[in-house]
């Protein structure tokens, strides 16, 4: 029984990636098109879309009418989740936060010393992380030498040598 459970929620988890990622290519679609064009039955896409908006995932909206009563569009929560991309470029941390539906929110440019070190660095991200509360995945970009998440060679920052960088 243990076995065929767990069967049961890849295949629900594996419904609800598929709903996901049809709602993320619409601006919005109803439980209809996406049971057409998921080849999934109503039912099933009915019960991923509930739980993705318990989730906060997606949201639900009134479509517009064709003469008849206005069914339910679905569309990606923009406030679900947000992604930090930044990189150092010389003596810049240049950065975007990203919605979840991936439109950017703010960039900018955050100049760092020469002598800058991890507990500078840790701030800059603590900075971000306050701004940013529901802030999911960062992506650092080091023009450098890294070696298993360790940095070994940043010629601009050489106080950043030897700094691990989590995953």
């Amino acid at each position: 029984m243990v076995g065929n459970a767990k069967h049961y929620d890849v295949i629900k988890n594996n419904n609800k990636k598929l709903v996901r990622n049809l709602i993320r290519e619409q601006e919005y679609i109803s439980k209809s098109e996406l049971a057409k064009l998921s080849s999934l039955t109503f039912p099933t896409v009915s019960q991923a879309v509930t739980e993705l908006i318990a989730a906060g995932e997606i949201e639900e909206t009134i479509g517009k009418s064709s003469g008849g009563r206005p069914g339910n569009m679905y569309r990606l929560n923009p406030a679900y989740e947000q992604f930090l991309c930044a990189a150092f470029i010389q003596y810049t941390f240049v950065m975007k936060i990203y919605d979840y539906c991936g439109n950017v929110i703010e960039e900018a440019t955050v100049p760092i010393s020469k002598d800058v070190d991890d507990n500078q660095l840790i701030a800059i991200i603590k900075d971000i992380t306050m701004k940013y509360p529901s802030l999911h995945k960062a992506v650092i970009g080091v023009p450098g030498i890294i070696v298993q998440g360790v940095i070994m060679h940043y010629p601009h920052c050489p106080k950043l040598q030897g700094i691990h960088l989590p995953n």
